[in-house]
């Protein structure tokens, strides 16, 4: 095309033609020169000539019949022919003579030729009101036409009827009368008509197709080439390829469609799929209204069409009939429309925003009745559980009982593909369809696992709910320990305990209903044999009995079960096959974390940080941030293990932040107490108390991380000189814990704790009573916990046997990795030398604890060496700050041994008697030692030597 038309203006070519605006002349031009023009045209000359002529312009809605028309008629008035325009709507089909009124009330029409019309038109309706009324009487539909005639003695007339499938009855019928007398006047009739868009008897069709001065333009959407160049004109500038042949595949050609796209902007990428559709639906109403627009002048058995289809998303006309009601011969009707105008392709909408603009625009209660048959369709043709549930959902179930199978089966099925909403969504309809107490038990069990994964809040109160359903009788007594092991997952030991008196009672009554029967055999139900609920977890954690090893089975004997007691090499080994083999999801995540802390407990903390980093990542990648939580939750300890009370806040924060009321929620008030443990190693006592101050969730103190929270809380008060309170919040930890058979010093060390503030009010004798019990009840593998007790214990012990326990603690704790934790024992190492007169290695001691403080930001521990050691701690920054590896690869074995002496304050003759070498000797290999350090002397000794005097003697 040669012109750019003003925004409004639409583009033709040899099947199309270019509506432009009134005033556009440049438009009327190009319109008269279209072939569609140039017919109307010759059929106008002919008319002029007494040979009239009946044309009637054939296509799908959008394609600009009406405009087309419109300007033929201006057209025929430029050249002094009289033209009367009419427009049938589909309101107007019920009502007789409604487009004769139209005609009779024209202002073209002259007064003398109005009052005719007025009189043929008043005897019409006389006729149809008499007791022989009919569609029409022959002298009255001649008087019409005589009128016509009369008209046409002294100006050529055009009648143009917009919309012949909308003309009402008794006016086709005067409309057929009309046209089949024009053959030889000056009258002209032209007509658009949509195809496939009438459902009247087609009687009167026949009769115009009869008619020799018939003639039948044919319209259609744009080609390929021809939308190019529609784009072109349209934005003034050339599309490429790709675009062009997208802009057509969304739209078909159709001209409406197409210039609503380019109305809006709407970017069109390169790629695209067989569907041709768009991944960039359009943002504003036009396109939208284009479509209804479409689909409104395509005609009813159209709109029931495109009513299914976008229900069904695919389908074949038997399909679509069957669901929506009507006859294949309706619905191939309407599919034929649908395909004319451009909205559809192969079966499924070209663009995605029709399917959503017909959804959007149907009547509700249609639409869920067309999803309920839908659901009823695809099940009887055996397609997938997730095909059916998403049309169950729409329309909220019709109360058959295959729906609520259907639902959780199609839960478990998108859950693999990690939508865990629209699992969440089925399992809730499945939940209110069912009428089955047992069944609605074991969903709402499912969606509370579900629900952990990224709300652990709403899982909780689900629990709540099936612990209220246990309350009331509407749980079964073998579904009692799935209730058990959903509360035992969420830590929450004091409703386990009424889950176990619930079931206890559900058992007494049962056991006299089966007293006189014969006695079970192996193929007796498993819920009349299962033993009692275990709320027990005997090592602290609260996923204790959560399978792992081989060889230890579970009381649900579908796994191995978490050792108790001691570690041995088997079940470290255990944890990390498990660790490298298991993928994360809802059945593996308690695995995971009973092998993590497996591996914490052990001692192996870098490996279990690892794994747990590892995990989490996988947890951001999949959004499960209910994962994430539980799993920070693990990682914080970790972080605390290793002295690094900064990244356990960090952590904690993280997790906090990505859980939604974490006011309310049990597992963010573990969270609370961990980040609240750090904040007061880091001296943070400001931002712990108001965190502290803050009401936590009402059953927080009756769950595990409710012991956390206590003990985060008694931390925090010992921190701020309150050893009563501090007391009183430890010793509530340590009675809960003894309630809950969850007493173990690896998980919580209440007992240390509360040592400690009896040692802070000056009761000696009954801490060191704590502390003893605490190491009677830890195992040679808790390293940390042993070395933290020791120094508790030394603590608590007279000066002069103070030495050797700190001394061990010294050691445990440097191995663990706990730097704070060594700190601390340094500390009372370097008092305890500094008490006896060995100041060389009390100096020592405290250049070491002061580091590590340093390095662990514990800024409390750092003010107290600094207020007790201000000038032996002054040099610190100007030692020598180099790693083990570093000066251990510099350093002879002897040389090493004597280093790591001399830095832990041991004198020349001390480090000569003790590696049975001369004084000379230990001279001499400190002056290498010096040397190849670069440093002046053994103050300078670096401090991060390993405090580990065994490999030395």
């Amino acid at each position: 095309m040669s012109s750019v038309l003003e925004s409004g203006s639409w583009h033709a070519n040899h099947v199309g033609f270019l509506v432009a605006k009134p005033e556009v002349e440049r438009g009327m031009e190009l319109l008269m020169a279209s072939p569609h023009f140039e017919l109307l045209t010759h059929a106008l000359t002919e008319s002029l000539a007494s040979r009239g002529r009946f044309v009637i312009v054939e296509g799908p809605a959008g394609c600009g019949k009406t405009e087309l028309l419109y300007r033929f008629s201006r057209h025929a008035s430029s050249v002094g022919v009289c033209t009367l325009w009419t427009q049938a709507r589909p309101s107007g089909a019920s009502t007789a003579l409604s487009l004769i009124r139209q005609i009779l009330n024209n202002p073209s029409l002259s007064e003398g030729a109005a009052a005719d019309f007025r009189s043929a038109l008043d005897q019409a309706r006389a006729l149809l009101r008499s007791a022989e009324g009919r569609l029409g009487g022959t002298a009255e539909m001649q008087q019409v036409w005589t009128a016509l005639r009369g008209l046409t003695a002294t100006k050529p007339l055009l009648i143009c009827v917009d919309g012949l499938q909308h003309v009402d009855a008794t006016s086709m019928r005067y409309l057929l009368y009309i046209a089949g007398r024009s053959r030889g006047s000056r009258l002209m009739l032209a007509a658009t008509e949509t195809p496939y868009s009438h459902r009247q008897d087609h009687t009167h069709r026949t009769e115009f197709l009869r008619l020799s001065h018939l003639q039948r333009l044919h319209m259609a959407c744009l080609e390929s080439d021809a939308v190019a160049d529609f784009v072109a004109e349209y934005t003034n500038s050339e599309p490429d390829e790709t675009a062009a042949q997208r802009y057509y595949a969304l739209t078909g050609g159709n001209p409406l469609l197409l210039r609503a796209l380019l109305d809006e902007n709407t970017v069109v990428s390169g790629s695209s799929s067989s569907q041709g559709r768009s991944q960039h639906p359009p943002r504003s109403g036009a396109f939208q209204e284009a479509v209804l627009t479409c689909l409104a002048n395509s005609g009813p058995d159209a709109s029931v069409a495109a009513d299914g289809l976008a229900v069904l998303d695919v389908g074949s006309a038997a399909e679509l009939s069957q669901i929506c009601g009507v006859s294949r011969t309706e619905m191939g009707r309407g599919i034929r429309a649908l395909e004319a105008v451009g909205i559809i392709r192969g079966g499924r909408f070209r663009h995605p925003a029709v399917r959503e603009t017909v959804l959007e625009w149907m009547d509700p209660e249609r639409r869920r009745q067309l999803h309920g048959s839908a659901a009823a369709l695809l099940r009887a043709d055996g397609a997938a559980a997730t095909e059916i549930a998403s049309h169950v959902l729409v329309a909220g179930g019709t109360g058959k009982p295959w729906e609520v199978t259907v639902l959780q089966e199609a839960a478990e099925a998108v859950l693999v593909e990690g939508r865990q909403h629209q699992a969440l969504q089925y399992l809730e309809m499945a939940h209110r369809m069912s009428i089955d107490e047992r069944e609605r038990t074991s969903i709402r069990i499912r969606t509370a696992i579900l629900m952990r994964r990224t709300n652990p809040l709403a899982s909780e109160r689900v629990a709540e709910e099936l612990l209220g359903d246990l309350r009331s009788g509407r749980v079964a007594l073998d579904q009692c320990q799935a209730v058990a092991d959903l509360l035992r997952g969420q830590c929450r030991f004091a409703e386990l305990d009424e889950v176990n008196r619930v079931e206890s009672e559900l058992r007494s009554s049962c056991a006299s209903e089966f007293a006189a029967a014969p006695a079970l055999t192996s193929d007796a139900p498993a819920a009349l044999t299962r033993r009692p609920v275990d709320v027990r977890l005997r090592r602290g954690w609260p996923h204790a009995d959560t399978a792992l090893l081989p060889e230890r089975h579970s009381r649900k004997g579908v796994g191995p079960r978490l050792p108790t007691g001691e570690l041995d090499a088997h079940d470290v080994a255990a944890a990390e096959a498990t660790l490298r083999r298991v993928v994360l999801n809802d059945s593996t995540l308690e695995p995971i974390i009973v092998a993590l802390r497996c591996l914490l407990d052990d001692g192996k903390v870098r490996k279990a940080r690892h794994w747990c980093d590892l995990f989490m990542r996988e947890s951001i990648q999949r959004r499960a941030n209910g994962w994430y939580a539980w799993l920070s939750l693990l990682r914080a300890d970790i972080a605390l293990h290793l002295g690094m009370p900064s990244e356990a806040e960090a952590i904690t924060q993280d997790a906090l932040s990505r859980l939604s009321g974490r006011r309310e929620s049990v597992l963010a008030g573990g969270l609370i107490g961990l980040q609240v443990m750090a904040q007061t190693a880091l001296g943070h006592y400001e931002k712990s108390a108001r965190e502290l101050n803050r009401p936590p969730a009402d059953s927080l103190l009756g769950s595990g991380f409710g012991l956390l929270y206590l003990r985060a809380r008694g931390l925090h008060s010992l921190a701020t000189r309150r050893p009563h309170v501090a007391l009183d919040d430890f010793l509530t930890v340590g009675s809960m814990a003894l309630r809950w058979a969850v007493d173990e010093p690896a998980w919580l060390p209440w007992r240390g704790d509360a040592a400690e503030a009896w040692l802070m009010l000056g009761y000696r004798e009954k801490a060191k009573r704590l502390v003893v019990e605490q190491l009677v009840m830890t195992s040679a593998q808790r390293t940390r916990v042993r070395g933290v007790s020791l120094r508790l214990l030394g603590a608590a012990t007279e000066p002069h046997k103070r030495l050797e326990l700190l001394t061990s603690a010294v050691q445990k704790l440097q191995v663990t990795g706990d730097r704070l934790e060594l700190a601390r024992a340094l500390r009372d190492l370097a008092e305890t030398h500094r008490s006896l007169g060995e100041t060389n290695r009390a100096n020592v001691a405290t250049r070491r604890a002061w580091k590590l403080a340093k390095e662990c930001e514990a800024e409390p521990l750092c003010a107290w060496l600094l207020k007790e050691h201000d000038e032996s701690l002054g040099q610190q920054e100007n030692e020598v700050q180099g790693d083990a590896g570093a000066w251990t690869n510099k350093l002879s074995e002897a040389e090493r041994k004597v280093a790591v002496l001399a830095a832990s304050g041991y004198s020349n003759r001390d480090i000569s008697m003790r590696l049975h070498v001369t004084v000379s000797t230990v001279e001499q290999h400190l002056t290498r030692v010096y040397r190849k350090l670069d440093i002046a002397g053994r103050q300078q000794l670096p401090v991060d030597m390993p405090f580990d005097l065994g490999g030395v003697a």
